[in-house]
């Protein structure tokens, strides 16, 4: 039986292989043809593969099914695994291998600007790193100190407004956290 955990991101699937030490060899090469019939890759040193699909865990235990894999499968991703996103390892570029809390800021900013796949996951450990600094004590009680609503609390503006900053704002710019805690807490 292989124990995989699922974590579905914008254009690909990813399976942490939970007992990878404990299968055999042709199970792992299996995997390994499997991942690659579906433009993935096996990475042995991590103990996880990835298909160029989005899959949640229903879909992949169907498909694994019918190719008579044997396996148990958990929705997953970095809250379930207990693993916060600044731990998890890069898997691609320059800086593969690395956790994202080790990847220079110049780098996450070219992940962003060019339209990454991976710019989500850019985009929030620069908040993490901004929220980190700044000991962000001041919430969105505070009061907005530019632009035509200047004054006013952060929590009063209008949400097409908060929209519009966080898609034009630099991921660099201090407010870009309150922005963001504005819209949740007017969304609810």
């Amino acid at each position: 039986m292989i124990k995989l955990v699922v974590e579905t991101r914008e254009y690909e699937t990813l399976f942490r292989i939970m007992n990878f030490d404990e299968l055999e060899d042709k199970t792992i090469l299996e995997l390994e043809e499997f991942a690659k019939n579906r433009g993935g890759l096996l990475k042995y040193g991590q103990k996880l593969f990835y298909v160029k699909k989005r899959w949640d865990s229903g879909y992949a235990k169907k498909v694994f099914d019918a190719l008579e894999f044997s396996v148990k499968i958990e929705q997953g991703g970095a809250e379930e695994l207990n693993e916060a996103l600044h731990m998890q390892r890069v898997y691609f570029g320059k800086h593969y291998g690395k956790k994202w809390e080790e990847i220079p800021e110049s780098y996450l900013r070219y992940l962003i600007a060019s339209h990454s796949k991976n710019r989500q996951y850019a985009q929030k450990e620069l908040a993490r790193r901004r929220e980190k600094s700044v000991g962000l004590e001041v919430g969105i009680d505070g009061t907005i100190g530019f632009g035509k609503h200047k004054g006013k609390r952060w929590a009063e503006l209008p949400l097409e407004y908060l929209k519009w900053l966080r898609d034009n704002f630099d991921t660099a710019n201090k407010d870009i956290v309150l922005i963001e805690k504005a819209i949740a807490f007017i969304e609810g």
